[in-house]
C-alpha cells in the first residue's frame, strides 16, 4: 500500500516526479488532454459506453513482445590469452574458480589466492602475479559488484595487495580505458566500489584507488567514470547483467518458478525486506513485476541451490540501490576533483538522476532506499560547491541554468518530504549550502514547475497507456492519493495557495513538526525563510487590510503541530505534538520550537520593516502589533499554560532567555526604524504583553496549582538577567511579589486553601532574594519586605505544619514530602540576614514548645522541625544552621523525656518507638554535623548541658541493659524479660552509632558494643517471662542486634586502627573488654548465659580486631586466675568417681571408695566457676596449639615460669567429662558437669577429645625436645628422700626438664588427696613419662625404686598414707615394663608378700583388711591377661583360694557389719576379680577349688540377676551389681577359653555349665512381668535415694556385650528351643540400645558389635524354630500345629524407619545408622526362617506375610529407598562390584552407608528368592511407570542373573537330586538343565519305555516375569489330569513361592501315584494337594471317591452345601 502524503502540495510534488519521468520516456505529447476544473485543477474526460468498450477491446488484444537479445558470453581469459598453459596449475585452478557462480567456491578461491600466492614474496612471485593480472582484472568487476559482502571485501583486499606491488600497479596503469573495453569496466566499477554501501569495503577499495589515481584523475578517466556512473544510476540492473552475462538457455516448458511457491531468482526474500535493506515492493507493482518475470527471464538459466543462496543475500532492488549508491558517490568524487564539468551536464540534467532524492514516489530511484537518498544529497552538496562561482556571476549559461532549475525543484520538493532520520541528518548541510549560495532557488523552482505539463494530463496519458489491470490498480491508487491529499490539508488551507508549490510543501513540513526531527530542523527554519522571497511569504492579499495578520499561513503551519485535531494525529508518518514533544528529547524539541518561533517572528518583522523603509512594501503598524502579540501569547500559553495543560516542556531560564532575545531584537531595529510607527512601537506591545501574561499567571498560581510558580519565577529571573533588560522588570517583580503576599496572607489567615501562593513566594525569594526591596526609589518593594518578615515570623509554626490534615483522635497527620511551608522557612533562613533569621528561629522554637504543651503532639512537631533543619542543610545552609541556638532549656526536657519513652517502649509499640528512635537519631546527627572541636557541641535544638545530659543517660542505659542481658549484673531473684532487653538494645544501638562520632570517652561504652557483637550471639537466652514466646522470635531479634553491633564495631576498629590510629585508646578499650570477659567467665549465677568457650572465642575476636596488640595478648593471663587459685579450687572439689559402675571400664573407679582416701565436699558454685575456668583454658590451648607449645615446651629459661601445671587441670576435666560421658544422668554430691554448665553429653565427649588432642601434642613436643637422660630414676630417688625431708620438689628440679617438675607435683597432689581423680591424672602423666623417648626404658633399678616408693606411701599409720596412689603407681609401672623384662625379683617378692599376708587375716576382718589386701594384690601387682609372667606360684595361688573359701564359709566382719549387707558382696566381687588372674595358674591343678569358684560364680549371677533386655532409663541397678556382673562374665568367658583346651577343666565345667549359662541367657529373655518390675524398681530407688547405675551407660553396655558374646558363642543347644526366638526378638529393637548410641563413640562401635552378636544368636534360634515347625507339621495329620512367624518379629518389622539418608554426606548419624541396621537385620532373621522349611510351613509363612501386607507396606519402600530406586536408574546404587547373594553380618563396618546399601541389596535378593510372588504382585500393581521401569531395569541387571544361577545350581545340587530320585530304577525322573542363554529345565519320566516330559523356562528378568511351564510329551494320561498336573506345578512355583525342585517333586509324585494305581482327588485331579501336600483321604460314602480335605473345604465354601461334587449326596451324613 502507498503511504499517505502530506498536504495538497504533496500530490503536486509527487506528480512532479511522474511528469518528469513521463517526459523523459515518451515520444510525443499525450493523446488526450484533461479539462481544467474551476479550482484550477484538472478533470479526466468522461468516455461514452461505446468508447469504453472499444478501449477495453484494444487493451485485451495481445501484442507480440520480441525477446531481449542476450548478452554475449565473455570468454575465459585463461583460454583466450593462453595463460592456462603459462601459469602454475594450482593458480590456474584458483583463477578458474573465480569465474564460478557458487558463492562458497568463489570465497574459497579468493582465500587460496591470498594464502597461496599473495602472501609469498620474491621476484618470481611478482612475475607470476603480473602474468595473472589480465585474468584477475577480467573477474574484478564481477567480484566488486557481488551481492556477498565477504566476496567484495576479500576481493578488495586482494586488489589492494596487488596495487601495493609496484610492478602490478604499473601494468594496471597501462590499461587503456576506452569505451566498451575491459579496462573501462575495471576503471568504472573500481570507482563505484570506492563508495560501496559497506564502509569496510569502501575503505579498502578507496586505498587502492587513491594509489592508482594519484592527486587528480585524467580526463579520460573522468569520462569513463561518468559514463559508468550514468549507466549505473539509470539502469543498474542492465549494468549488472552486462557484467554478469548468462549463457542462453532453452525456452522452458513450464513456468520458471522454483518449486513449492518459492519466488524466482532475485525476487526471493523481497517480501520480507524493508527500506534500504530490501523493502517490499508496493502492491500496485505486482502486475509489472510479474510481466517482467515473464518477459525478462525467458533466456535466464534455471537456478541451482547455490544461486538461491546467492540471491537470498539481497534482492534486485537492494542490489540496484547498492550500485546506485556507488555511482552517486563516484559522480560526487568527480565533481570535487574537476573544474570543467561540461561533460557531466548530460547526466546532471537528467530528471531520473534527481529522482534519487525522493522516497515518496514508487517510480523514483530513492523509493524506500535511504542509502540512495543519502548519496544523492551528498551529490547535491558536491554540485552546489562546483556551481557556486557560476551562480554568483551575472550571466548563467543555459545548460547550467537548466540544471539549477531542475535541481531547485527536486531539492525543495524532496527535502520537505523526507521522513527518514538518517537521511535528514545528511540533507541539511547540502540543502542550506545550496539555498545560501543560490539566491533565486525559489524562483527557479517556480519556473521549472510551471514548465511541466499538468498533473492531470500526465495521469490521463499514463492511464490510457496502461492495460486494464494496471488501469484498475492506478486508478485506485489515484483515488487513494486524492483521499490522502484531501485528508492531509493543513489548517492554513483557508488561505489562497502560494504560487510556489515548494513553499506549500515547506508549510506542510512545518505542520508535520519537521517530519519528526525538530531538534535538527527548527534551528534551520529561519535560514530557509531568509532565502524565500517576500513575495511568497507575504502575498498581496495579506496587505490589503489592517485586520489581516501577516504571515498567517506560515505561523499557522508552525502551530498546526500543536493542534489536537490536526491531520498529524491520524498517521504514524506525521507525528503530532504528543510524540514530537515527548520522550527523552522533549525538552530539546520544545526549546528548538519556541526559539524558532520567536526568532522567525523577530526576523520577519525586521525584514518587513527593512523593506518598508526602502519603500518596497507598504504595511500598517497595527498588523505587526497583532502579529507580535499573537505569537507572544501563543508561546506563553503553550509553555506556561495558565488554565490549560502545557504542551511544551521548556525550562524557565530557556523560555525567559528566548523572550529576552526577542525583545532585544525588536527594540534594536525599532530604534533604527524611527518614525515608522509614531503612535506605538512593536517592542512596547511585546513588553506589555509579556508583563500582562506574567501578572495573570501569578494570580492564577495563587488560586490554582503550584506547578507554574517555578516557571514564572524562572522566566522573570531570566528576563531580569538579560543585559539592558527591555521590560521594566523591577516593577513587574514587585507586582508579582505583592500578588504572592496577598495570597499567602489569605491562606495563612484561613489556615487552609491552595498553597500556590506559598510556592510562588518561595520561588521568588529563591530567585531574587530580598534585594528587590533595597531599591530606595521603590517604596512598594520596602513595604513588601516588611510584609514578608511579619508574615514569616508570626506564622512560623503554621508554616512548619502547613498543610494540616486532621486524622483519628484529633491527631494531626502530615502527608506528602517536603512541604511548601518548610520550603518558605528554609528559603527565608538562607537568604535573610543572620539577625532576622535568628529571630525567626527563636520565634519558631517558642511556638513549638507552646504548641506541644497544648496539643501533646511533640513527636509530630519534632518531625517537622527536623525536616526543616534537614532541608536547610541539604540546600547549603550549614553556616546558617551552625548559628542557630535555643534560648531556653524547655526543649531539653522534652527531648530527654522522649528518649526515655522511646528506649523503654515495649515491642508491641513498634510504630511509636520506631518513630521516636528515628527522631532521636536525627537530633544526635545534628550535633555530629555541626561539631567543629572537642570543646564545643553546637546544636540548634539542645543546649550544651542538655546535650551532654542526654548522651550520659543513653550511655548509662546502654551499659546497664547490656549487663543485664548477658547476666553480668543481674540478681538471682530478678525477673528478666529477654525480649524487652533485646528491643531496648536494638533501639540504643541506633543511637550509639551516632554517639561514636562525638568527642566523648569512647571506652565508656565501646566494650558493650563488642560484647553485643561477639558474645551475645554465643549466649543461650531464655524466651522471657512468657514461656509461650516463640524461640525463633528471640533468635531473630538477637541476630538483628548482633548485626548492628558488629557493623558498628567493625567501623569503629577501622577508624581507630587504620584511618586514625590511637594506641592509647585501643589499650584502654582492650583493658575494659578484658575485664568484662573475665567477669563473664567467673559468672556462675543462674542468669549467666555464656559458656566459657564462648568467652574465649570472643577474646580471640578481640585479638583479631587489634592486630597491633595481638602478640602481647596472652588469653591465659588475661582471663584466668593464678595457678595457686586454680589448684586450690581443684583440691576443694570432690575427687570420687561420678559413679562406681565405672569400675566395669576402669577398675580403679570400682575400688576407690574402699580405701579411706581424703575426700572433701565443695560448694556447687565453686564447682561451676572452676569448671568454667578449665573449659576456657582448654579452648585457649585447643584453638592455638602453638601457644601451648610456647608455654609448656619453649619456656626453658630460669626466669620463665613453668606452665605445665595447666595440664593437671585439663586432665582433671577429662576425668569429669569421661564420667559424664560413660555414665550420664548420674547425680553426685557436687552435681554433674552437664547440669553445672548447661552442656550436653555430646559436648562432654568433645571436651574429652579436645583434652586428649592437647595432651598428645604437648607430650609429642616434649619427646622431640627431650635429651634422653634417665631423669625418672633420679626423680624417684629424690621422692624417696623428699618424704623424709620436704614436700617441695622445685628446689630439686633445676637440672630436670619441666615435665619432671610437673610429674613430682602430680604425685604430691595424688598423695595429698588419694582420690580417684588425682590417681587418674597421675596414671595418665606417669604412663606418658614412662615412654622410652622421654626418659629411656624402665630398668630393673628404676622399677625397684618406684616399687619402694609405692610401698612407702601405702604403709598404714604413715602421715602420707595413700594406698590408692600406690596401686596406681604400681599398676602403671607394670603396664609399662619392657617386653624383654616384664617383671623383676623385687616385684615378684612383693607379690608373694601380699599373697602371704592374706593368710593371716581372719574371717572377721575379711570384708575390710581382707578385701583391701585382695585388691592391692590384684590391681597393684597382677600382670595383664595376655602377659606371660606368672602372677603367683601354684601353691601360693592355692593358698589364696583356700583363704577366700575360708572367709566365705566362716562369715564376714562382726564388728563393722554393713547395714545394707553389701560387704560380702564386695568381697565376693573382689574374689571374682582374683579368680580371673588365678584361673590360668590353677587350670591343671586337681581339687575342689573349681567347685568353689563355680559356687561364687553362681552366687554372683544370682545376686546380679539384672535384666539386660531393655534400655529404659527407669530400670536401674546398683553400681556394685554391674561391677560384679562384669567381673563374673569375664571370668566365665576366660574359663570357657581355658576349658576349650583343657580336658579336665572342661569336664568340671560341663557339670555346672547349664545352670550358669541358663542364668546368663535369662538376662536377655524378655519377661512378661517387666512392667511390674519397672514399678518396683522405681519405688525402691525413691526409698533408697542412693546413686545407681543405669543400663543406658557404657558399663551397662559392656555387660550386655559380655552376655551377648557368651550366649551367642557358647550357649548350649539344649538351652535353645522354638520359643527362644520370640523371647529374644527385642534384641534387635531400636529401643534396646538407643540410649547408648548417643553417649560415647566407643559405645557406638560396641553397639554395632552387639547387633552382630544379637543376629548371630537370633539366627541360631530361628534355625531351631524352623526345625521344630517342620517336624511338627510333618507328623501333624489333623492340622493342629499352626506354623507362624513370631509376632514379636512382625511388630519389629512393622516399625517406621527413616531411610532417607544424605548419600553424599560422609558423616552418618550413629543413631539413624543403628536404627536402619537393626531393622534390616530383622528382615534377615525373617528370611532365615524360610531356610530349610517344608512346603507346608512355607505356605503358612507366606500367607501370614500376604495377609499382613508387611512386604508391600514396609519392606519394599525401605529397601528401594536405601537403593535409591525412587530417584531413577541413574541415581540408583551401583552393584557392579558387589555380590548380592552373599552378606556377612559379622564384617559389617561402622559408619558405612555403602554397608547398609549392600545389606539392603542382599535382602532384596533374598526376597526375590524367597517370596517372588509377593514381589511380582507389587511390581505388577505399581502405578508409577517410571519407578516400575527402574525396578525392572535394576532387577534384570543385578539380581535376575544371580537368581537364575542360584536356582539352576539348586536343581543340580545333590539334595535336590536325592529328592527327585525314585526307588524304582525303571521309573526314574530325569532332569536336564540348559543354562546360559536358554535357562531351561527339562523333566522327563519314563513309563514302559514311554516318556512324559515337561519343560520349565526361566525368563531373563525372573522373578518379575513368571517361569514358563510347557508340556512337551504326554503319554497315557487324559487331558484333564495332565492339565491339573501342570497347573499344580504352576501354582507351586508361582503362587506358593516354591522352587523348581518343589514343582518337579510334586510332578513326580502325581505321575508315580497315578501309574501306581493310587486314586487322585476328583476335584483337583492331583494325587498330591497343592495347598498342603496331603493325599486324598476324605471319601464319599455313596460314590466312594476320595478328595483332599482342602479341596472339599473350598468346594463347600463356594457351593454353600456339603454335597459330593460328583454324586451330589451329602458327604457329612
Amino acid at each position: 500500500m502507498v503511504k499517505k502524503s502530506g498536504p495538497s502540495t504533496q500530490s503536486t510534488s509527487k506528480s512532479l516526479v511522474s511528469v518528469t519521468a513521463s517526459r523523459a520516456k515518451s515520444d510525443g505529447p499525450p493523446k488526450k488532454t484533461a479539462k481544467k476544473r474551476k479550482d484550477g485543477g484538472t478533470k479526466k474526460p468522461k468516455l461514452s459506453k461505446k468508447e469504453a468498450k472499444e478501449l477495453e477491446k484494444q487493451q485485451r488484444q495481445k501484442a507480440y513482445v520480441a525477446p531481449r537479445k542476450p548478452q554475449p558470453v565473455k570468454p575465459d581469459p585463461l583460454d583466450s590469452t593462453g595463460l592456462a598453459y603459462v601459469l602454475p596449475p594450482q593458480l590456474t585452478i584458483v583463477l578458474r574458480n573465480l569465474g564460478k557462480k557458487a558463492v562458497k567456491t568463489r570465497e574459497r578461491a579468493l582465500d587460496e589466492l591470498v594464502s597461496g600466492w599473495l602472501d609469498e614474496k620474491g621476484e618470481e612471485q611478482e612475475k607470476i602475479l603480473v602474468d595473472m593480472l589480465p585474468v584477475w582484472l577480467s573477474h574484478l568487476p564481477q567480484l566488486l559488484l557481488h551481492p556477498s559482502r565477504r566476496i567484495r571485501l576479500t576481493a578488495a583486499n586482494v586488489h589492494r595487495a596487488l596495487v601495493n606491488i609496484p610492478v602490478v600497479l604499473e601494468q594496471i596503469k597501462l590499461q587503456d580505458p576506452t569505451s566498451e573495453s575491459e579496462a573501462a569496466d575495471v576503471l568504472g566499477i573500481w570507482a563505484l566500489a570506492t563508495h560501496d554501501i559497506d564502509p569496510a569495503v569502501a575503505s579498502v577499495v578507496a586505498e587502492s584507488w587513491q594509489k592508482f589515481v594519484g592527486s587528480s584523475p585524467s580526463t579520460q578517466q573522468n569520462t569513463c567514470i561518468i559514463s559508468y556512473a550514468q549507466r549505473a544510476i539509470l539502469d543498474a540492473g542492465e549494468l549488472f547483467l552486462y557484467l554478469n552475462p548468462a549463457p542462453p538457455a532453452q525456452l522452458p516448458t513450464s513456468a520458471p518458478y522454483p518449486a513449492r511457491g518459492k519466488q524466482p531468482g532475485n525476487q526471493k526474500g523481497l517480501a520480507n525486506q524493508k527500506g534500504g535493506k530490501g523493502k517490499q515492493a508496493p502492491a500496485n507493482n505486482k502486475g509489472k513485476v510479474a510481466q517482467q518475470i515473464k518477459t525478462d527471464n525467458i533466456f535466464e538459466p534455471k537456478l541451482d541451490v547455490d544461486d538461491v543462496h546467492i540471491d537470498s543475500l539481497e534482492t534486485d532492488t537492494d542490489r540496484d540501490a547498492r550500485i546506485r549508491v556507488g555511482a552517486l558517490g563516484a559522480l560526487a568524487w568527480v565533481l570535487s576533483n574537476t573544474s570543467e564539468m561540461s561533460e557531466m551536464l548530460d547526466i546532471l540534467t537528467d530528471p531520473r538522476l534527481w529522482s534519487s532524492l525522493t522516497g515518496r514516489d514508487s517510480e523514483s530511484f530513492g523509493f524506500e532506499q535511504p542509502p540512495v537518498r543519502k548519496a544523492a544529497w551528498r551529490l547535491v552538496g558536491a554540485v552546489a560547491g562546483a556551481f557556486k562561482s557560476s551562480v554568483s556571476s551575472s550571466v548563467i549559461p543555459e545548460g547550467k541554468l537548466k540544471l539549477l532549475r531542475l535541481l531547485s525543484a527536486s531539492v525543495l520538493h524532496s527535502a520537505w518530504q523526507e521522513y527518514d532520520v538518517g537521511v535528514q541528518g545528511v540533507l541539511w548541510q547540502p540543502l542550506l549550502q545550496f539555498l545560501r549560495d543560490n539566491g533565486e532557488v525559489w524562483k527557479w523552482e517556480m519556473e521549472y514547475t510551471s514548465s511541466l505539463p499538468s498533473i492531470a494530463t500526465v495521469r490521463d496519458s499514463d492511464s490510457e497507456a496502461s492495460d486494464s489491470d494496471s488501469e484498475a490498480g492506478e486508478s485506485s491508487s489515484d483515488d487513494e492519493r486524492k483521499e490522502i491529499v484531501e485528508a492531509s490539508t493543513p489548517t492554513h488551507a483557508e488561505f489562497p495557495p502560494s504560487p510556489s508549490s515548494a513553499y506549500e510543501a515547506f508549510l506542510s513540513f512545518l505542520a508535520r513538526g519537521c517530519n519528526g526531527s525538530p531538534v535538527q530542523a527548527y534551528p534551520a527554519v529561519v535560514i530557509v525563510l531568509s532565502t524565500i522571497p517576500l513575495s511568497i511569504l507575504l502575498p498581496p492579499f495579506s496587505l490589503s487590510s489592517e485586520s489581516t495578520i501577516p504571515f498567517a499561513n506560515l505561523f499557522s503551519a508552525f502551530w498546526a503541530v500543536m493542534e489536537s485535531g490536526s491531520p498529524a494525529d491520524s498517521s504514524d508518518n506525521f507525528p503530532n505534538h504528543s510524540r514530537i514533544f515527548a520522550g527523552v528529547r522533549a525538552s530539546k524539541a520544545s526549546q528548538a520550537f519556541i526559539e524558532a518561533v520567536l526568532e522567525c517572528t523577530v526576523f520577519l518583522i525586521r525584514r518587513v520593516v527593512s523593506q518598508s523603509q526602502r519603500g518596497e512594501l507598504e504595511i500598517t503598524g497595527s498588523n505587526l502589533d497583532i502579529f507580535v502579540r499573537t505569537q507572544m501569547e501563543s508561546v506563553w500559553a503553550n509553555c506556561v499554560g495558565v488554565g490549560i495543560r502545557r504542551k511544551l516542556q521548556v525550562p524557565p531560564h530557556v523560555l525567559g532567555s528566548a523572550f529576552g532575545r526577542a525583545l532585544r531584537g525588536l527594540r534594536s531595529f525599532q530604534e533604527a526604524g524611527g518614525s515608522l510607527f509614531p503612535s506605538r512601537n512593536v517592542h512596547d506591545e511585546a513588553s506589555e504583553t509579556i508583563a500582562r501574561l506574567a501578572r495573570e499567571s501569578a494570580t492564577a498560581v495563587t488560586k490554582d496549582s503550584t506547578d507554574l510558580a517555578p516557571l514564572i519565577s524562572g522566566v522573570l529571573k531570566a528576563l531580569g538577567s538579560e543585559p539592558d533588560a527591555a521590560v521594566p522588570i523591577h516593577s513587574l517583580i514587585v507586582d508579582v511579589f505583592g500578588i504572592a503576599l496577598d495570597g499567602c496572607e489569605h491562606v495563612l489567615g484561613l489556615n487552609q486553601g491552595e498553597n500556590g501562593s506559598l510556592v510562588l513566594l518561595t520561588e521568588l525569594l529563591s530567585s531574587f532574594g530580598f534585594s528587590f526591596g533595597s531599591n530606595p526609589t521603590s517604596s512598594e518593594g520596602t513595604e513588601n519586605l516588611d510584609r514578608i518578615d511579619t508574615l514569616v515570623v508570626q506564622n512560623a509554626l503554621r508554616l512548619l505544619l502547613f498543610p494540616k490534615v486532621h486524622g483519628v483522635n484529633g491527631k494531626q497527620v502530615n502527608q506528602g514530602g517536603e512541604k511548601e511551608g518548610h520550603l518558605l522557612l528554609v528559603t527565608y533562613l538562607l537568604h535573610r540576614d543572620p539577625s532576622q533569621a535568628y529571630l525567626l528561629w527563636l520565634a519558631l522554637l517558642e511556638q513549638v514548645v507552646e504548641h506541644s504543651h497544648q496539643n501533646n503532639d511533640f513527636i509530630i512537631t519534632l518531625r517537622h522541625l527536623l525536616g526543616l533543619l534537614h532541608s536547610l542543610k541539604s540546600q547549603g545552609g550549614r553556616e546558617v544552621l551552625s548559628a542557630l541556638r535555643p534560648a531556653t532549656k524547655e526543649l531539653d526536657d522534652m527531648l530527654f523525656k522522649l528518649a526515655e519513652e522511646t528506649i523503654s517502649s515495649p515491642a508491641s509499640a513498634l510504630s511509636s518507638s520506631s518513630a521516636g528512635l528515628t527522631l532521636l537519631r536525627q537530633v544526635l546527627l545534628l550535633s555530629n554535623d555541626l561539631t567543629t572541636s572537642d570543646e564545643e557541641l553546637p546544636h540548634p535544638l539542645l543546649t550544651t548541658p542538655g546535650l551532654l545530659q542526654l548522651v550520659e543517660m543513653l550511655i548509662e542505659r546502654f551499659g546497664r541493659v547490656t549487663d543485664r542481658l548477658l547476666g553480668i549484673e543481674a540478681e538471682d531473684d530478678e525477673k528478666v524479660n529477654v525480649i524487652d532487653l533485646v528491643d531496648q538494645l536494638d533501639h540504643l544501638l541506633v543511637l550509639m552509632e551516632v554517639l561514636l562520632e562525638l568527642p566523648l570517652s569512647l571506652s565508656s561504652f565501646t566494650d558493650k558494643i563488642f560484647l553485643l557483637a561477639h558474645v551475645l550471639p554465643r549466649c543461650f537466652l531464655p524466651t522471657g517471662v512468657d514461656e509461650s514466646t516463640d524461640p525463633d522470635i528471640v533468635s531473630s531479634r538477637v541476630d538483628t542486634v548482633r548485626a548492628k553491633a558488629l557493623r558498628i564495631w567493625v567501623s569503629w576498629v577501622k577508624t581507630y586502627t587504620v584511618i586514625n590510629p590511637d594506641d592509647e585508646l585501643i589499650s584502654n578499650v582492650y583493658s575494659t573488654i578484658s575485664q568484662k570477659l573475665r567477669r563473664l567467665l567467673a559468672c556462675t549465677t543462674p542468669r549467666c548465659r555464656c559458656r566459657p568457650e564462648d568467652v574465649v572465642g570472643a577474646f580471640h575476636m578481640m585479638q583479631d580486631s587489634f592486630e597491633s596488640l595481638k602478640s602481647r595478648l596472652n588469653p591465659i593471663d588475661a582471663l584466668l586466675p593464678s595457678q595457686m587459685a586454680l589448684d586450690a579450687s581443684l583440691d576443694g572439689l570432690h575427687g570420687a568417681p561420678i559413679n562406681r559402675s565405672l569400675g566395669v571400664v576402669d577398675e580403679l573407679a570400682g575400688v576407690a571408695s574402699l580405701f579411706k582416701s581424703s575426700q572433701s565436699s565443695s560448694d556447687s558454685s565453686n564447682v561451676q566457676i572452676y569448671l568454667r575456668y578449665v573449659l576456657a583454658l582448654l579452648r585457649i590451648l585447643g584453638d592455638d596449639l602453638r601457644l601451648a607449645r610456647r608455654l609448656l615446651i619453649e619456656r626453658q629459661g630460669q626466669n620463665e615460669r613453668n606452665s605445665w601445671w595447666v595440664l593437671r587441670h585439663l586432665l582433671a576435666l577429662s576425668v569429669y567429662t569421661d564420667g559424664e560421658t560413660m555414665v550420664p544422668n548420674t547425680n553426685t554430691e557436687d552435681g554433674s558437669i552437664r547440669s553445672s554448665l548447661f552442656i550436653t553429653t555430646q559436648h562432654c565427649r568433645e571436651v574429652a577429645g579436645k583434652v586428649h588432642q592437647v595432651l598428645a601434642y604437648v607430650f609429642a613436643s616434649a619427646e622431640s625436645n627431650g635429651d634422653g637422660r634417665e631423669w625418672r630414676k633420679e626423680i624417684c630417688a629424690m621422692l624417696l628422700k623428699g618424704l623424709r625431708s620436704t614436700n617441695n620438689p622445685n628446689s630439686h628440679s633445676i637440672a630436670f626438664p619441666p615435665l619432671a617438675d610437673f610429674l613430682v607435683s602430680t604425685i604430691n597432689s595424688a598423695i595429698k588427696t588419694d582420690s580417684y581423680r588425682d590417681c587418674r591424672v597421675l596414671r595418665e602423666v606417669l604412663s606418658r613419662a614412662f615412654q622410652s623417648s622421654l626418659g629411656g626404658v624402665v630398668s630393673e633399678e628404676e622399677g625397684t625404686l618406684w616399687l619402694q616408693y609405692a610401698r612407702s606411701i601405702s604403709e598404714p599409720g604413715k602421715s602420707a598414707s595413700a594406698p590408692l596412689t600406690s596401686i596406681t603407681i604400681l599398676s602403671t609401672l607394670i603396664t609399662n615394663l619392657p617386653a624383654s623384662s616384664p617383671s623383676f625379683p623385687r616385684l615378684d617378692l612383693y607379690r608373694n608378700e601380699l599373697a602371704s599376708s592374706l593368710l593371716g587375716i581372719p574371717p572377721s576382718r575379711s570384708t575390710s583388711d581382707g578385701l583391701r589386701g585382695l585388691l592391692k594384690l590384684v590391681l597393684g601387682t597382677a600382670p595383664g591377661a595376655e602377659s606371660e609372667v606368672e602372677f603367683l606360684p601354684v601353691q601360693r595361688a592355692m593358698n589364696v583360694i583356700k583363704t577366700c573359701q575360708k572367709w566365705i564359709e566362716e562369715g564376714g566382719d562382726e564388728d563393722e557389719e554393713d547395714e545394707n549387707g553389701d560387704d560380702m558382696e564386695e568381697l565376693e566381687s573382689a574374689m571374682t576379680l582374683t579368680f580371673f588372674h588365678l584361673a590360668p595358674i590353677l587350670q591343671n591343678v586337681p581339687g575342689g577349688h573349681w567347685q568353689f569358684i563355680f559356687d561364687v560364680v553362681e552366687n554372683n549371677m544370682e545376686n546380679c540377676a539384672i535384666k539386660l533386655n531393655t534400655a529404659e532409663s527407669s530400670i536401674s541397678y546398683s553400681p556394685l551389681q554391674l561391677l560384679t556382673l562384669a567381673r563374673t562374665l569375664r571370668l566365665i568367658s576366660y574359663i570357657l577359653d581355658l576349658a576349650a583346651t583343657n580336658k579336665s577343666l572342661r569336664a568340671e565345667w560341663n557339670e555346672r555349665r547349664n545352670g550358669i549359662m541358663n542364668s546368663v541367657r535369662d538376662m536377655l529373655i524378655l519377661d512378661d512381668n517387666l512392667e511390674v518390675e519397672k514399678e518396683q524398681e522405681e519405688k525402691e530407688e525413691s526409698k533408697l535415694g542412693t546413686p545407681r547405675g543405669y543400663l543406658g551407660s557404657l558399663p551397662a553396655s559392656v555387660c550386655r556385650e559380655l552376655v551377648l558374646e557368651l550366649v551367642a558363642n557358647h550357649l548350649p543347644d539344649e538351652l535353645v528351643d522354638h520359643e527362644t526366638l520370640p523371647k529374644m526378638c527385642h534384641l534387635l529393637s531400636s529401643d534396646f540400645s538407643s540410649s547408648i548410641s548417643t553417649q560415647t563413640l566407643p559405645s557406638s562401635v560396641l553397639l554395632i558389635h552387639n547387633h552382630q552378636l544379637s543376629y548371630q544368636l537370633l539366627r541360631k534360634s530361628a534355625k531351631k524354630r524352623t526345625e521344630y515347625f517342620v517336624l511338627e507339621a510333618g507328623v501333624d495329620t489333623e492340622g493342629k500345629v499352626q506354623s507362624h512367624l513370631p509376632m514379636e518379629l512382625m511388630k519389629l518389622l512393622q516399625q517406621s524407619v527413616n531411610v532417607d539418608l544424605d548419600f553424599y554426606d560422609a558423616n552418618l548419624d550413629a543413631y539413624r545408622e543403628q536404627n536402619i541396621l537393626v531393622y534390616l537385620l530383622g528382615w534377615m532373621i525373617l528370611f532365615d526362617l524360610f531356610e530349610d522349611t517344608s512346603m507346608k510351613v512355607r505356605m503358612k509363612y507366606i500367607e501370614q506375610l500376604r495377609s499382613s501386607g508387611i512386604i508391600e507396606a514396609h519392606f519394599i519402600p525401605s529397601v528401594f529407598g536405601l537403593l535409591r530406586l525412587d530417584r531413577g536408574i541413574v541415581n540408583a546404587f551401583k552393584l557392579d562390584m558387589w555380590a548380592v547373594n552373599e552378606f556377612y553380618v559379622q564384617f559389617f563396618e561402622w559408619d558405612s552407608i555403602s554397608g547398609l546399601q549392600t545389606l539392603a541389596a542382599h535382602l532384596y535378593y533374598r526376597a526375590l528368592l524367597t517370596v517372588p510372588s509377593l514381589m511380582y504382585s507389587w511390581v505388577l500393581d505399581c502405578r508409577d511407570r517410571q519407578l516400575s521401569s527402574t525396578i525392572a531395569t535394576y532387577t534384570s541387571a543385578y539380581f535376575s542373573p544371580v537368581l537364575i544361577r542360584t536356582e539352576l545350581d539348586h536343581v543340580k545340587s545333590p539334595e535336590a537330586q536325592s529328592e527327585l530320585a525314585s526307588d524304582d530304577p525303571e521309573n526314574q525322573l530325569t532332569v536336564k538343565i540348559a543354562s546360559g542363554a536358554v535357562n531351561e529345565v527339562t523333566a522327563s519320566y519314563l513309563v514302559d519305555e514311554q516318556q512324559l516330559e515337561i519343560r520349565l523356562r526361566i525368563p531373563g528378568d525372573w522373578p518379575l516375569h513368571r517361569i514358563e511351564i510347557r508340556d512337551t510329551k504326554k503319554f497315557g494320561v487324559d487331558d484333564n489330569r495332565w492339565r491339573a498336573w501342570i497347573l499344580a506345578v504352576q501354582q507351586t512355583i508361582w503362587s506358593q513361592n516354591g522352587r523348581i525342585v518343589d514343582g518337579l517333586a510334586l510332578f513326580k509324585k502325581n505321575v508315580t501315584g497315578h501309574f501306581a494305581g493310587q486314586v487322585e482327588c476328583a476335584i483337583c485331579y492331583s494325587l498330591i494337594s497343592v495347598m498342603d501336600g496331603s493325599l486324598p483321604k476324605k471319601p464319599c460314602n455313596t460314590c466312594k471317591n476320595r478328595f483332599h480335605a482342602g479341596c472339599l473345604f473350598k468346594w463347600f465354601n463356594s457351593s454353600h452345601s456339603s454335597s459330593c461334587p460328583l454324586c451330589r449326596s451329602d458327604i457329612l451324613h
